[in-house]
């Protein structure tokens, strides 16, 4: 069972159907294991309606692998033209809400998560905690009410969505090559537990979704189950900061995170609107040279070297030369006179 899963309930006296909800998914699917995430976006329309926002993960997590975004895409207009591709203006009330205005678009709050009215817990079955379930308590605004609002939330730790395999080529090039298979599923009634079903019921239907695969240049794909939308290469100077993010790993893992965000990155992007359910499975493959395999290289091929120089100093002095009973005696000339002339 490796669905994510994303339901939603309503307030006393309010229809679910009054709710949409627009989603946005972004998978890093970086070379290093300890940089891969998945970050969630999601977008309320008629956000005075809701009561809870659901979202179960087919692992287990910690509250402190979540990290809300908001801050700085609040802090950044910059960050946020580029998420949304259009101009925007923000007014930071200084609270958790964040009034966002962008041309042609309804305004909306990006909404900070509070511990408050932000939760996790393990899900069981049984006695087995197989996941996560995140649940979001719309929070109530005291002065301008909220139409329309927005969470952003990265999760830095993703596993059963993407499954590694490693093949090495040999000790003579230094290279790995890794085969990720990537599988996506969302709100997968056959890979979910039943009661997790149960509760999305019939009436959680999305409005749209935005998918994003974000790798680097050298990332192939071998295999799509569907089509790709879109691909281009990110910012550098606009996306470095909210890649880095504000992970408090030693200095060693950001150096890293920042190396990895000023190279050449590409985001995928695969659409959806008006869905109830979600499958996309993907096969990529891709090299990387590891310092040890290098120094074993290296350390094969003098080993390489000297066998082949013993060998062939064996073969020139062993094999080759004759013996010196083999060495035919030397056959003496001798010149006659025949006649006139002579005969050697």
């Amino acid at each position: 069972m490796n669905s994510i899963a994303v339901w939603w309930t309503c307030k006393k006296n309010q229809l679910l159907s009054d709710i949409k909800i627009h989603l946005d998914i972004n998978i890093w699917l970086s070379k290093n294991k300890e940089f891969r995430y998945i970050e969630f976006g999601i977008k309320i329309k008629n956000y005075e309606k809701i009561k809870q926002i659901h979202i179960y993960l087919p692992y287990v997590i910690e509250k402190k692998d979540i990290e809300d975004k908001i801050k700085i895409l609040a802090e950044n207009t910059n960050i946020t033209n580029a998420l949304f591709n259009k101009k925007t203006t923000i007014s930071n009330g200084g609270g958790i809400f964040h009034e966002v205005k962008m041309q042609g678009e309804d305004p909306f709050h990006y909404i900070t998560l509070s511990d408050k009215f932000f939760k996790t817990c393990p899900y069981k079955v049984g006695e087995k905690v197989t996941g996560t379930q995140i649940t979001i308590t719309s929070h109530p605004s005291k002065e301008n009410p909220v139409i329309n609002g927005y969470y952003r939330f990265r999760i830095n730790k993703i596993t059963d969505t993407v499954k590694t395999i490693s093949q090495n080529f040999g000790l003579t090039n230094g290279f790995y090559n890794k085969v990720d298979f990537v599988e996506i599923n969302i709100n997968s009634a056959r890979k979910l537990p039943n009661d997790i079903v149960e509760s999305i019921g019939e009436c959680c239907k999305f409005e749209s979704m935005n998918l994003f695969l974000i790798t680097d240049l050298f990332t192939e794909f071998k295999f799509i189950s569907k089509e790709i939308n879109a691909s281009r290469i990110l910012e550098n100077d606009i996306w470095n900061q909210y890649i880095i993010g504000s992970r408090k790993e030693n200095k060693k893992i950001k150096d890293t995170l920042r190396l990895t965000a000023q190279s050449k990155i590409i985001a995928h992007h695969w659409k959806k609107t008006d869905f109830s359910d979600y499958s996309l499975f993907l096969k990529t493959d891709y090299s990387f040279t590891n310092l040890k395999i290098i120094i074993m290289m290296i350390i094969s091929l003098l080993i390489f070297g000297t066998i082949s120089s013993l060998f062939a100093n064996y073969a020139s002095f062993h094999l080759l030369d004759e013996s010196p009973n083999q060495i035919e005696e030397p056959v003496n000339i001798q010149t006659m006179e025949i006649g006139n002339g002579t005969e050697k």
